[in-house]
């Protein structure tokens, strides 16, 4: 029989939003990571579910942010230790590391890593973080930060770029993982238009790279070398659709 816990009775409507992990399970805990919102504003939080026993950690919060964009990333490294990005919405992006591995009750002092919106983590077999941001300045792509076991975070480059046709609002949301011989797979997709009320969506798709050396190159599933930043072009087209479509933005809920 199924077992479903309450997490929290103050989740915002985009609590587990968007890609990345949100579940991590290390030996014999679960850890859960999701997004409050009160009147105080919206806040990270975390807890841990010991699976030997059934209890519960008490919740954590791990920072707070302006809107619901704030959505954490987590990932456990090889030893164990928990690592988050703490998500902002073309603000700064935050990580922290727990002090313990296994044990999401105490963490490190917020870090600063780059202005975004829609981060994706992973952890490498060497313990690298990589971490995936859409560009703050006007969604111009997605840019790539690597962070080295114990050494800082450093920009890898952008890897992803909005086409100069498409001035109005873009949406680049994507997700990596490493395969059992270190390779990195990256799938990113394109949503791209004309103006940033209306007309959005004009062109969308799914392109597909892959890294054996750690974001240094980029290929195709082919072997073909993608030029960076890429475009659906230089990539593995998954799909793609292009169209003078009309696609507003959705007016936001009024209340009763």
């Amino acid at each position: 029989m199924r077992t479903v816990s309450l997490m929290s009775t103050a989740g915002s409507q985009a609590a587990t939003n968007e890609a990345g992990n949100k579940v991590v399970t290390v030996e014999e805990k679960t850890h859960v990571t999701w997004q409050d919102v009160t009147s105080d504003g919206y806040f990270n939080r975390i807890r841990t579910l010991n699976r030997l026993n059934g209890e519960w950690s008490p919740i954590e919060t791990l920072g707070s942010a302006r809107d619901d964009h704030a959505r954490a990333v987590l990932v456990a490294d090889n030893a164990g230790f928990l690592h988050v990005i703490l998500s902002g919405h073309n603000t700064a992006c935050t990580y922290r590391r727990s002090k313990n591995a296994n044990d999401s009750s105490d963490w490190t002092a917020p870090v600063e890593v780059a202005d975004g919106t829609y981060p994706y983590l992973v952890c490498g077999p060497d313990e690298t973080l990589f971490l995936t941001l859409r560009n703050a300045n006007r969604w111009n792509g997605v840019e790539l930060y690597a962070k080295p076991k114990d050494t800082p975070w450093r920009h890898v480059g952008k890897i992803i770029e909005r086409l100069s046709d498409y001035q109005g609002y873009a949406a680049f949301s994507s997700g990596h993982c490493f395969n059992s011989q270190g390779v990195l797979h990256l799938v990113t997709d394109f949503y791209e238009g004309f103006g940033i009320w209306d007309q959005r969506g004009i062109h969308q798709a799914i392109g597909y790279l892959q890294s054996p050396d750690g974001g240094k190159s980029w290929w195709t599933y082919r072997g073909k070398r993608a030029l960076l930043p890429a475009r659906p072009c230089t990539m593995d087209v998954i799909c793609e659709s292009t169209g003078l479509r009309h696609e507003p933005m959705p007016p936001p809920v009024q209340s009763a």
